[in-house]
């Protein structure tokens, strides 16, 4: 099966899925809730009110997009089976309300949960909706988050081949999109699936492609994590000694440059 804007179809958690889909209430409830101050917990029961408020509400959008932001603020906690039942009813109330974009942005997240889950088929099955929906919307930006998230679930499954071209496409269209820090996630998966299947020189460019422009974004966090799978990538390659390969304390990316 082949996945893109040319053929048919369509985290680990490294890789998020943020659709642009959940605004307005949503987006205010976690603002002064989930990241404020207070308590992770004290946000999600903020939430989990909400959802019981919107109910009865006849714009169901409404109770839909409380109803995706109370699952992921459980995928954050690590409640993944929660975060999935929580975003199937998300999905459901888009689906009934029939709005588009919220239900593509819904079905990524979904999908990424149940990747979380190790349901993997189910999990494609989520991005696949999606990607046609967000193609339907001429959405470039976020079908390559999508095909980015495609690309995740497909490594779980060891289709590194097929990961790669989601990969590939992702990071085209997050470019075009001008997403830097999006296009440098595709850029690391790309990167981490040619390393499984042993392409150690390609991995190495990719992977050093993907942190200079973490670095460039700003995003220090995965810039770091980058660097350390570099670093284990450039031993399995023989390009730098053993006991350079090491996790906590990753060389920097000049030094990785030295190596190669």
């Amino acid at each position: 099966m082949k996945w893109g804007r040319l053929w048919h179809g369509i985290s680990p958690h490294e890789i998020e899925a943020h659709s642009e889909g959940s605004a307005g209430l949503a987006r205010t409830v976690r603002g002064s809730t989930v990241h404020g101050p207070g308590r992770p917990e004290d946000g999600r029961q903020a939430l989990t009110r909400a959802v019981a408020q919107t109910e009865g509400y006849s714009a169901l959008s409404r109770h839909g997009e409380v109803l995706q932001a109370l699952g992921r603020t459980l995928a954050e906690e690590g409640r993944t089976a929660e975060a999935a039942s929580t975003l199937r009813r998300a999905v459901l109330a888009f689906h009934a309300e029939g709005d588009k974009s919220r239900l593509a942005g819904a079905l990524t997240d979904w999908g990424v949960s149940l990747t979380g889950l190790g349901e993997l088929g189910n999990a494609l099955t989520a991005h696949e909706t999606s990607l046609a929906l967000m193609r339907e919307l001429g959405d470039w930006r976020n079908e390559g988050i999508v095909l980015t998230n495609v690309g995740v679930t497909l490594s779980c499954a060891k289709r590194f081949e097929e990961a790669i071209e989601a990969f590939d496409l992702a990071a085209t269209l997050l470019t075009i999109a001008g997403a830097s820090a999006r296009e440098a996630m595709a850029l690391g998966g790309k990167g981490r699936a040619l390393a499984k299947l042993g392409h150690y020189d390609e991995a190495v460019a990719t992977l050093q492609a993907a942190a200079e422009a973490f670095r460039a974004a700003g995003d220090l966090r995965h810039e770091d994590e980058l660097q350390a799978y570099l670093v284990v990538t450039l031993q399995r390659a023989g390009r730098v000694p053993p006991d350079n390969a090491t996790i906590a304390e990753p060389l920097p990316l000049r030094a990785i440059r030295a190596a190669s």
